[in-house]
């Protein structure tokens, strides 16, 4: 018994002195904790700023518009318009639903709306008819700078009020109405920069491009009067690089025997008609010009005069190397002028080899290809296409 109580008594002692130790430890790390608190307090930097930006406000205006609208309308906002890197209206028109865009040189031009034609779409701007400067129906809403344009409504079924035409819908544009803004002057300059890697490995283009706006609100006398005006240019290079098979063609001579059968298998092998390698590239340019002027001399009458201008110039080049008549298959002329070998056959369609117009002595043992015979062509087109697009000074009351 006296051996179980000096083990416990040394048991004991051994907790007691551990207990004491770790007091000391905590006792010790404690002013070196709060020294360490202290001088953290006292270098407080403010080593990072985050700014959050959001788009409630423009989620709301939109929601509201469909809400309280008779008919099926999607809408775009201001500040949808302003934020957005969007060049043209039709870059932000293909982001809503039900709503795609045609893409011409690479950037969007005209619309579909719920799968129709795009020659079934009807623009207005300010609540009157757009025309088209290519000359048809299709509207190209390249033509309009979003930096010129405050707005838009997309209406996907009619409505009484809507201008008749609109058979897959109808887009309406709008400008700025200076008497609305919140603020008595503003004055807003916008530049960006673009620069295509591509467009500096061809001597004919150039890789830098940028875009350039500037607009103008004022309110005068007593805010019944109001000014609006905007400028937005827009210079961007373009460049492609591209290769075009044409069609396969082939088949059986009338007595039903294969014209061309490399492989042997007694089956017709089918060639191309040909194919193109071409650099193709140029540059676009677009000015765009609006003015408003808008009166309301009280709250049952409001008078506003507008005018939009645009311009969009396209210059476009090629340069390539053009390969045609390889199609024209004739096995039985003895005067082909064409041979193929090293043919390379893949289901029954000559995918690769070398081909060689060897005048009017056929190779022996080469099927031949005969008729026209094979042509080369090197092309180098230059282009240049201008559109301008103009609204007359309008009143709307």
């Amino acid at each position: 018994m006296s051996k179980y109580n000096h083990t416990l008594n040394r048991l004991r002692k051994y907790i007691f002195l551990s207990a004491v130790s770790s007091l000391a430890i905590t006792a010790c790390a404690i002013p070196a904790a709060i020294s360490q608190e202290n001088d953290t307090d006292k270098d407080d930097v403010l080593l990072e700023e985050v700014i959050v930006r959001g788009y409630r406000a423009s989620l709301i205006s939109a929601i509201g518009n469909k809400r309280n609208a008779d008919t099926q309308i999607e809408s775009i906002s201001a500040e949808d318009l302003g934020r957005l890197p969007d060049i043209s209206i039709a870059e932000a028109l293909a982001r809503l639903p039900g709503i795609t865009s045609q893409r011409t040189g690479g950037q969007a031009s005209a619309i579909n709306i719920r799968g129709l034609s795009q020659d079934l779409t009807l623009a207005t701007l300010n609540g009157r008819e757009q025309v088209s400067p290519s000359g048809s129906r299709v509207i190209e809403f390249e033509q309009f700078p979003s930096e010129l344009i405050s707005g838009v409504d997309v209406y996907k079924s009619p409505k009484a009020s809507l201008i008749e035409g609109g058979v897959a819908g109808t887009v309406n544009m709008k400008t700025v109405r200076p008497l609305d803004s919140k603020k008595d002057f503003s004055f807003n300059v916008n530049a960006r920069a673009s620069y295509n890697d591509r467009a500096g490995e061809s001597i004919d283009a150039n890789e830098y491009g940028y875009r350039f706006s500037a607009s103008f609100q004022g309110k005068f006398a007593d805010d019944k009067v109001g000014i609006a005006l905007g400028y937005a240019r827009l210079e961007q290079p373009d460049i492609a690089v591209r290769f075009i098979g044409f069609d396969f063609r082939g088949g059986n001579s009338p007595g039903g025997v294969p014209v061309l059968d490399l492989d042997g298998d007694g089956q017709a092998d089918a060639v191309s008609f040909g194919f193109e390698v071409e650099e193709a590239g140029g540059k676009d340019t677009r000015d765009g010009l609006m003015a408003v002027l808008q009166f309301e001399p009280n709250e049952n009458l409001t008078i506003q005069i507008d005018g939009y201008y645009s311009k969009f110039t396209s210059k476009s080049f090629g340069r390539g190397i053009r390969v045609i008549g390889a199609d024209t298959i004739d096995a039985g002329n003895p005067a082909s002028s064409t041979a193929i070998s090293n043919a390379t056959v893949v289901n029954n369609a000559i995918v690769s080899g070398t081909l060689t117009r060897d005048g009017s002595e056929p190779a022996p043992g080469i099927p031949q290809f005969g008729g026209f015979g094979l042509t080369v062509g090197i092309f180098n087109d230059d282009n240049s296409d201008d559109d301008e697009l103009y609204t007359i000074v309008s009143i709307s009351i």
